[in-house]
């Protein structure tokens, strides 16, 4: 039957054939899997009762209402940026020279001072008896000390990797992915945040385990009453792991800000380095604000959470400056944390990705 004037052509239904001078519609599936734009619906036909869905057409619409409804928690987001983490060649290059820095450096500290106790023998003006003056807990906060020579490099190494989490998906423009996937935007930032700080917590504990351990069999014999495995050495990693940790957090919020690998490891490398050496050589003009910024900076409370309170060595007089005790260090953390945290939150909401 041919189509009246002015009346559109009826698709064909599945298993009904095709009427002599009817053209055939193709379907919406064969439309979809070609490229071709499907053609609007057409308008109903007076008289004519509306055909029922097929049932691959329902199935299709249910999907549908499935995925628009379907909404990402924290959860999944967390789990998205542990993934791409660790699906990143750049992590594992970075983890692996964080430990091997922060326990070589510490290796050569200790192999140094056991040459040199070596050759001064057991003179009490030597480097055994600079070391033999104290008692049991006093030589274990000497060797804890010693072994936390590398955690300062390796907090260079954390820093380098929080930044570059986040900024090379700025620079390749995968972040406009997530952000799409997650129109809120701060559980991305916060995810990041949270994976790095977790890995880092753990790679920080070990690397200042394992320097621990090597420093106290190298100066076994310069330090005899030494406690290796004590209280005090859970402390200091326990420190360790929470200073890489915060390192980690902050230098993803300087990465979210700067958006720009170079420019956020420059900042973090300024930070831990160039500043506190800065300071440090104003300090010795009787200028005491610069002193009190200094300790107030992150690498100084990470020195607080990895060493141990411990008396001036005979001979020497107490410093006039009191050093930064571990609960003043892990403010210190926590306020650098939540302030460079929510200017990343604030900018990553007001600007376009």
């Amino acid at each position: 039957m041919t189509p009246q004037p002015g009346q559109p052509d009826q698709p064909v239904q599945p298993g009904q054939p095709v009427q002599p001078g009817q053209p055939a519609q193709p379907s919406a599936e064969w439309q979809v899997s070609s490229g071709v734009a499907p053609q609007p619906a057409a308008a109903p036909v007076p008289g004519v009762a509306p055909q029922p869905p097929t049932r691959r057409a329902a199935a299709a619409a249910a999907r549908r209402d499935r995925l628009g409804s379907a909404r990402l928690g924290f959860g999944g987001v967390l789990r998205s940026e542990w993934i791409k983490l660790w699906s990143v060649r750049s992590t594992w290059w970075t983890l692996s020279v964080l430990i091997v820095v922060g326990v070589g450096l510490a290796l050569l500290v200790g192999l140094a001072i056991a040459s040199v106790a070596g050759q001064t023998g057991t003179d009490s003006s030597g480097v055994t008896g600079l070391f033999e003056s104290g008692d049991s807990d006093a030589q274990t906060a000497q060797m804890l000390q010693l072994a936390a020579s590398g955690i300062g490099a390796a907090a260079l190494v954390a820093s380098v990797l929080g930044v570059l989490n986040i900024t090379t998906e700025f620079s390749g423009g995968s972040i406009t992915t997530s952000m799409l996937a997650v129109p809120r935007r701060w559980p991305v930032l916060l995810a990041k945040a949270l994976a790095v700080g977790i890995v880092l917590a753990v790679l920080g504990f070990v690397t200042m385990l394992l320097s621990a351990v090597v420093v106290s069999l190298l100066l076994h014999g310069v330090l005899p009453d030494q406690q290796p495995f004590s209280s005090q050495m859970l402390l200091v990693s326990l420190g360790a792991a929470a200073y890489l940790a915060a390192l980690g957090i902050i230098s993803v919020h300087i990465g979210a800000v700067v958006r720009s690998p170079a420019a956020g490891i420059a900042i973090v490398v300024g930070l831990l380095m160039i500043v506190p050496t800065v300071l440090s050589i104003v300090s010795g003009f009787d200028i005491d604000w610069a002193l009190t910024v200094n300790d107030w900076l992150p690498s100084q409370a990470g020195t607080a959470l990895t060493t141990m309170p411990m008396d001036a060595p005979a001979g020497m007089p107490a410093p006039e400056h009191p050093a930064m005790t571990a609960w003043q260090g892990g403010i210190s953390l926590a306020v650098w944390s939540v302030v460079s945290g929510a200017v990343a939150w604030l900018l990553t909401l007001r600007r376009d990705v």
